[in-house]
């Protein structure tokens, strides 16, 4: 009576990539009415506003915007306020001056185009917008606002959702032992184990063998006589298994023996073969 002992194990690799991107556009009123914003990306992280990122369309670009909104507008009178406004989800900054000159290209661009911690909001708030709003001698009032209609439903700037955790994945290696066989079992005997896959969030995951045919399967030993074919849950080893992992998962790992040779030599074959895993 013959007696052989076969062992496969398996290394492992893995690959991810992510993106995220938010983009939007909302047009100005009155003085502002050729001015476009075009991406807002802001958080509210501890009660504090986090404008991530901000870009415009055609800024203002008279030397002083005050004098210039005032002639746009034709109030009557002559100019006596001037407020620069910034207000989102509650956090209102303000900037008043009261000559026109005053205010002049580059600060109101600054003011515009600033990212990082702006300040606290009240959470109370729901609008965002940016305006600059007038006022003359005989009392008569107007604001230019980005964007148009800011008080109404379908002109919100939410807020972005905070960006994903960065995608981490792990997988587990096994061993597959089939202990101690006859020679007559040899042929066509099955085992198999289960491999461990972990990713901290949500992703499609494809598990394959590398450098492995489904036609010749992994050879087991130098001699040719012996090799294993794959599969992992159920599919070809070569062609892999896609699957969805969010948290953890198990995944099959099934060895077929086939003898490539009538005399199969006793003794203790063994092979290994690597698995990857893609992650999107």
């Amino acid at each position: 009576m013959k007696k052989y002992l076969a062992c496969i194990g398996w290394a492992l690799v893995f690959f991810f990539a992510t993106s995220h991107t938010v983009m939007a556009f909302w047009k100005g009123s009155g003085y502002l009415e050729n001015t476009y914003l075009d991406e807002l990306e802001y958080r509210i992280v501890n009660g504090r506003v986090i404008i991530d990122k901000i870009s415009w369309k055609s800024l203002p670009w008279e030397e002083y915007p005050c004098e210039a909104a005032f002639k746009y507008m034709k109030m009557p009178g002559k100019l006596t306020r001037c407020t620069l406004t910034r207000n989102i989800k509650g956090f209102n900054e303000e900037k008043n001056y009261t000559d026109g000159r005053q205010l002049t290209r580059s600060e109101l661009h600054r003011f515009f185009m600033q990212t990082g911690d702006v300040g606290p909001t009240t959470g109370t708030d729901r609008y965002t917008f940016f305006n600059i709003s007038l006022g003359s001698s005989l009392g008569s009032s107007y604001g230019s606002y980005i964007p148009t209609g800011y008080d109404d439903e379908s002109a919100q700037i939410p807020p972005t959702n905070p960006p994903p955790p960065p995608l981490s994945c792990s997988m587990g290696g096994g061993t597959i032992s089939y202990g101690s066989l006859d020679e007559s079992k040899v042929d066509n005997a099955k085992a198999k184990t289960s491999i461990s896959v972990y990713c901290n969030r949500q992703a499609s995951a494809h598990i394959v063998a590398n450098q492995y045919s489904n036609t010749t399967g992994m050879p087991m030993g130098n001699n040719g006589a012996l090799a294993a074919f794959l599969t992992i849950n159920g599919s070809p080893a070569a062609t892999g298994k896609r699957l969805t992992v969010s948290s953890w998962s198990s995944v099959s790992i099934e060895s077929t023996l086939r003898k490539k040779n009538t005399q199969l030599p006793a003794g203790a074959y063994q092979g290994s073969v690597v698995l990857t895993m893609n992650v999107d």
